[in-house]
């Protein structure tokens, strides 16, 4: 969690460290048909309206001249190919669908289930509540995650 007298350039470095460690931590990932992905040191990113998230961290590494990591797809990626957009994957290019909808059609528990959007991170983390504000961004990386799964016909609906 950034502290709010923590500058976000430091932010950003502490935690792309922590994400690259935890890339270096894990065991390869699993490709469609459950084989080790054959690239140990490519991530394939996935996110619910991907092009937004991951342009953002582009750009504010670039506005903070972080190095940009290897694993997050360089301008111009397209999904699926450099990366995974459950968004896309179920709306379709020019299609939109929030998670929240999409956890709902696809049996996910909606990571807005107690009213806490995307809309009040910001007032959350302002205030102080940053427990509140971890649980939400971690049920929405694990609906996103069980989407991502069930769209690719490795897990069945919660």
């Amino acid at each position: 969690m950034r502290a709010r007298v923590e500058p976000e350039g430091d932010f950003i470095r502490r935690a792309l460290a922590v994400i690259d460690k935890h890339l270096a931590d894990t065991a390869p990932a699993l490709q469609n048909d459950g084989t080790p992905w054959p690239y140990a040191d490519d991530a394939y990113c996935v996110a619910h309206n991907a092009e937004f998230d991951l342009g953002f961290l582009r750009a504010r590494c670039w506005a903070h001249r972080i190095r940009v990591p290897r694993w997050l797809p360089k301008p111009g990626a397209r999904a699926p190919r450099e990366y995974g957009d459950t968004m896309l994957l179920f709306a379709g290019y020019g299609g939109r669908i929030g998670l929240d909808k999409l956890c709902r059609a696809l049996g996910v528990p909606s990571p807005k289930a107690d009213g806490t959007t995307g809309s009040d991170v910001l007032d959350l983390w302002a205030s102080g509540e940053h427990g509140k504000l971890a649980s939400y961004n971690t049920a929405d990386v694990t609906a996103c995650a069980a989407c991502w799964w069930i769209m690719q016909g490795l897990e069945a609906a919660a």
